[in-house]
């Protein structure tokens, strides 16, 4: 678990090997439980960085609210082409469930364990996209500084080992 203080934000990533049919169930019963501890205190439950996974939970957290985000939604994404189903969704379509969704997880079991083991670190990458940064100071990853083509950043290689 990781956060930032100064915004009262915690980053919730339960310590299960997706990779793991039997502990990639348990998702659903530890996002019940933080979500029952968030409303509990009064927080919002959110999907930061694009994703918006535990949007079916939105509109119970925002209440009233909710509506007017359906309303920016539909003003900016008429034919709700980004991120479709999560986090707001115009009026009619559903937003996605947890348990409706494939996961990493999934797409990494596709890969022989032998493979896995050799490519460790590329399949734990997090996709926060770190890598992408535009600073000319930072060491990492020349050969995305140098093409500006993702499929060279870690991302972009850990995706393609995936796949």
């Amino acid at each position: 678990m990781f956060g930032q203080a100064d915004a009262g934000v915690l980053h919730v990533r339960p310590a299960i090997d997706m990779k793991d049919a039997a502990q990639e169930k348990l998702i659903r019963s530890i996002t019940d439980e933080v979500v029952a501890l968030t409303r509990k205190y009064g927080g919002v439950l959110w999907g930061e960085h694009g994703k918006g996974l535990r949007s079916e939970h939105a509109p119970a957290f925002f209440g009233p609210l909710y509506s007017r985000l359906q309303d920016i939604k539909t003003v900016f994404d008429p034919h709700n082409q980004f991120n479709p189903g999560k986090i707001a969704a115009p009026t009619g379509p559903a937003l996605l469930r947890l348990d409706e969704i494939s996961t990493r997880g999934q797409r990494d079991r596709i890969v022989p364990i032998e493979l896995r083991r050799s490519f460790t670190d590329s399949l734990h990458c997090n996709g926060n996209g770190a890598c992408f940064n535009f600073d000319p100071d930072d060491a990492m990853c020349p050969s995305w500084k140098a093409l500006r083509d993702r499929r060279f950043s870690p991302k972009g290689r850990a995706s393609l080992l995936r796949e």
